[in-house]
């Protein structure tokens, strides 16, 4: 019975340690993406820090280039705006080119608020966020990376 309960501990300990190896292996991986946010005006931002926001103009069309390693290239990324806003063509995902990047159109909402889309794989989920800003209010407005405040 001892050595029962001592193979279940050892189980329990290898797969916490994976499970912890893997989310150490998914972030280090999250924080080498970068992305260019291309707005339309055609100047563009570029979000070193995913955490950060990029502040768009209310129903704004930006293009957004992600870059992921290499590795990645020929793989479906799904694209889903979670708060409103839309991928520009309607497609829910893209592919990543040869060169590591994933491109897609995203069109913003028209109330000021955060706006965020996720892009996922069977092993990667990426997170992108966006703040409408407010014209009328812009002390409402968080700090965000726009061409004038990178």
């Amino acid at each position: 019975m001892k050595r029962k309960k001592m193979l279940s501990s050892y189980v329990a300990a290898v797969i916490s340690i994976c499970g912890a190896l893997s989310q150490v292996d998914a972030q280090t991986e999250q924080d080498a993406v970068t992305a260019v946010v291309q707005l339309s005006n055609g100047q563009s931002v570029t979000v070193l820090n995913l955490s950060d926001e990029v502040g768009l103009e209310p129903n704004e069309t930006v293009n957004v280039t992600v870059q992921l390693s290499a590795d990645d290239a020929g793989q479906t990324m799904t694209i889903e705006p979670l708060d409103g806003g839309v991928v520009v063509g309607g497609k829910s995902s893209a592919v990543v080119g040869d060169d590591g990047s994933l491109r897609f159109g995203f069109k913003a909402g028209g109330l000021s608020g955060r706006y965020q889309v996720v892009l996922r794989n069977n092993a990667l989920e990426i997170g992108l966020h966006f703040w409408v800003l407010d014209l009328a209010n812009p002390q409402n407005d968080p700090s965000v990376l726009t061409p004038r405040n990178p």
